[in-house]
């Protein structure tokens, strides 16, 4: 499928169409859901949450699970990318992840989703100017920029601002 410049195989458009979905689901766990709000409380002060009702350590496992269920639907994702599964195909996309993290802010979620787009774009296109095998090299060149710059992340002022860090 030809969408201007770019063309998109099948794969990559359910990949894409499963990231989508996954990215809406958890906007509506965190936003309009008890369990979301009490994911948020215990994360921003595990104690008052504690002290409001809150069963922290079954909101704790609630977090591991849905982090389980998103990284297994990533791995799956991986494995329809690249034609072929295996224990370790997830290392050599680890600098690319913590680059992603760091940029958008840690523990930001939104934060991951924009840093994630962010360095798929750069990748892609430092792909085209650097060549495949240095591509890796400018997310690292990101990874050390946040970290002079802004440690926080691009997005941690705006959580900030509206009380959620």
């Amino acid at each position: 499928m030809h969408v201007g410049p770019m063309s998109f195989t099948h794969s990559q458009l359910v990949i894409l169409a499963i990231g989508v979905v996954f990215a809406i689901a958890t906007h509506a766990l965190l936003r309009y859901t008890r369990a979301g709000k009490a994911i948020r409380a215990v994360a921003d002060n595990r104690n008052l949450a504690r002290s409001s009702g809150i069963s922290a350590q079954r909101i704790t496992d609630l977090a591991w699970l849905v982090s389980g269920l998103m990284g297994g639907a990533a791995g799956v994702m991986l494995g329809l990318s690249v034609s072929s599964v295996s224990y370790t195909m997830g290392d050599t996309f680890l600098l690319e992840i913590i680059a992603a993290a760091v940029l958008g802010g840690v523990g930001q979620v939104y934060g991951a989703m924009l840093g994630a787009l962010v360095i798929g774009v750069l990748l892609e296109e430092s792909a085209i100017l650097l060549g495949g095998a240095y591509a890796p090299i400018s997310a690292f060149a990101v990874l050390i920029l946040v970290l002079l710059i802004r440690p926080s992340g691009i997005l941690a002022g705006a959580a900030k601002a509206k009380g959620v860090a």
